[in-house]
């Protein structure tokens, strides 16, 4: 009795206890959450061109509206999405429950200063459970970063003055002297509304490196290279963008930077047990040590020119520059209303993309004799040319030739107006001919009709006896055993076995991307070492063979692209089993390559050495991981 009472009473506390969590989570959050925002930067000093992570808190409410930064006129705005803070507890002190209930939402951007000094992030409004809530200022100051030995940003104009509308190239040069990782362009001028400015195409070749550039509302493909400034040879990182003047005067490009993260030295492992189960236990092991980057560039003079207005063409429509254009016609024969297609072919000017051509139907002697539809086709840029194609159609068959067609331009190096024009195609227009019904019949009804011949022996004169007859069978088994039908019949499943086949293993192959380019490491770095290597220049047979080593290291390891030091590596090396023998060969290697390269000293071994030396550490690493 006395058992069954306790648990009872357990059972009425426990009772008590759930009820008392169900009211105190019914009665809803204890005390209300005043809405409110805040404004927080992730630094407070940083330098001209590279950026920080500014956050806009919003307390009270989980959605809120998207706050409007157009005010941020000194900063590049880049948005980085937004995250719900919300969160809930329950608390029970002395039998008595609580809950808090805490809603919040964050919105991050990276920012980066458009000029130095002391620049104020202003009041950003954001509006949140049905009210605007206001952010405070926050002041950031700015400084101009130094230039350096190793780090050289260069702009260059192809030309110092130009017209209004014509397209010029702005080319921009990152000279590299150490080893980065990671880097960020920032190019004011982008933001500047009195130019246009346009990506041009680049020819991409195998044997070349390339890099896709984000610059904001932009981007370009950087080239990798060599060049030689100052009598110091640097690797360098070079892209282009096309220049559109759209008002005249004398411009200051503002300066671009480029920020990144550099190999300033390294340094031992602080882990004791690492170094003493390794074999950097005596002060080999070594960890890259990366400081912060930011170069600043020069600031070339662009003198800008107004078109003049004498001798300025009635049709002319803004094509700045030398312009050649060509003509045809296909076919050359046909019936009024027929379509002919014409060709037309643009060429001169370095940049082509957007140049578009007058309107065919504005020029007179088009208009007069062709039906040309409203809109053209959009021309396709092929190599130094833009291609263009339109149908047209010949009104009359007086119609003899395509007249020529203009292109009014103005000559930036002759410094006047002048107008491209086609040569006459010539063209055979035939009047379109009525179908009749004898058309239609296949035949001639002029043509007399025979007459009937009669035979006295009847229908009996076109009788045979069953001898000149021939057994056929048209059953299922005739047809069936056709070669034409079995062909047919056995076609479709085995090209669908086929298919499958090939489905099947393509999928297989890249179902796994990353084990892909762990196969292909190996033969990449055969493929690289097999360049030709001057032993007249042994710092760039160094980085030949340090890059191929650090490209075969992040395939075949899935690492991240981009510089790979072998303090990088070493533990993974290790832990996929690879010998110490080997593990220190590749260290030698990697010290060899780096004093050379990033040193500015001579190299010890020669270029045919590191070669061989690199093939054999390669070769044992592939043993090892495999």
């Amino acid at each position: 009795m006395a058992m069954d009472s306790t648990h009872k009473r357990c059972r009425t506390r426990l009772g008590l206890l759930y009820a008392f969590c169900m009211l105190g989570l019914l009665a809803g959050p204890a005390g209300a959450q005043e809405p409110s925002a805040h404004a927080r930067v992730e630094k407070q000093e940083v330098l001209l061109g590279d950026s920080f992570v500014f956050q806009v808190e919003v307390n009270g409410d989980d959605n809120p509206e998207e706050p409007d930064l157009s005010g941020l006129k000194d900063f590049r705005v880049e948005k980085l999405g937004g995250q719900n803070t919300s969160s809930q507890s329950v608390t029970i002190i002395n039998g008595r429950v609580s809950r808090t209930v805490r809603r919040g939402f964050v919105f991050s951007y990276r920012l980066t200063p458009q000029k130095a000094g002391r620049l104020v992030i202003p009041v950003i409004e954001v509006k949140a459970d049905g009210k605007v809530l206001t952010t405070r200022p926050v002041a950031v100051q700015v400084e101009e970063p130094a230039e350096t030995e190793d780090f050289k940003l260069r702009l260059s104009l192809s030309r110092k003055e130009c017209y209004v509308g014509e397209p010029i190239s702005l080319t921009v040069t990152w000279y590299i002297g150490k080893d980065v990782r990671g880097f960020q362009f920032n190019l004011p001028v982008l933001q500047d509304r009195r130019f246009a400015f346009h990506t041009p195409e680049v020819e991409l070749d195998q044997a070349r490196r390339y890099y896709r550039v984000d610059l904001g509302t932009e981007e370009a493909i950087a080239q990798k290279g060599q060049a030689e400034l100052d009598g110091k040879q640097y690797a360098t990182l070079t892209f282009q963008k096309i220049v559109v003047p759209r008002q005249a005067g004398t411009f200051t490009i503002p300066p671009a930077t480029v920020a990144c993260d550099a190999l300033v030295g390294y340094r031992r492992r602080h882990n004791f047990f690492d170094d003493f189960f390794s074999d950097d236990f005596f002060g080999m092991g070594r960890q890259g040590v990366y400081d912060r980057f930011v170069t600043r560039s020069n600031e070339p003079t662009l003198h800008v020119m107004d078109l003049p207005e004498e001798g300025k063409p009635a049709n002319f429509a803004g094509h700045v520059g030398r312009y050649h254009i060509e003509a045809d016609a296909s076919p050359r024969e046909a019936n009024v209303g027929d379509p002919i297609t014409l060709t037309i072919t643009v060429s001169g000017p370095e940049y082509l993309r957007d140049i578009e051509l007058p309107p065919l139907e504005k020029q007179p002697a088009f208009a007069r004799s062709f039906k040309i539809p409203e809109e053209m086709a959009a021309g396709e840029v092929k190599g130094k040319k833009k291609v263009f194609t339109q149908t047209i159609r010949a009104t009359s068959p007086n119609v003899e030739c395509v007249p020529p067609i203009e292109l009014p331009y103005f000559d930036t190096e002759k410094g006047e107006y002048r107008i491209a024009r086609t040569a006459p195609i010539p063209l055979a227009i035939q009047e379109t001919r009525v179908v009749t019904a004898r058309d239609a019949e296949g035949r001639d009804l002029a043509t007399p009709k025979s007459e009937i011949t009669l035979r006295r022996e009847g229908i009996a004169h076109n009788y045979e006896d069953l001898g000149v007859l021939r057994s056929q069978h048209h059953g299922l088994g005739a047809i069936l055993t056709h070669p034409f039908w079995t062909a047919a019949t056995a076609l479709p499943p085995a090209a669908y076995l086929l298919l499958l086949a090939v489905t099947t293993f393509v999928r297989r192959a890249n179902a796994n991307p990353e084990a892909r380019r762990a196969r292909r490491a190996y033969p990449e770095l055969q493929k690289a070492l097999k360049k030709p290597l001057a032993d007249d220049h042994p710092a760039q047979a160094a980085r030949i063979v340090l890059s191929a080593l650090q490209d075969y290291l992040g395939n075949k390891l899935r690492l991240k692209s981009g510089a790979i030091t072998y303090g990088d590596v070493e533990e993974t090396l290790k832990e996929r089993g690879v010998t110490d023998d080997t593990c220190e060969a590749l260290r030698s290697l990697f010290a060899k390559c780096e004093a050379a390269h990033y040193a500015g000293g001579g190299a010890e071994n020669d270029a045919e050495s590191l070669r061989r030396e690199a093939l054999e550490t390669g070769r044992a690493l592939e043993k090892n991981l495999k």
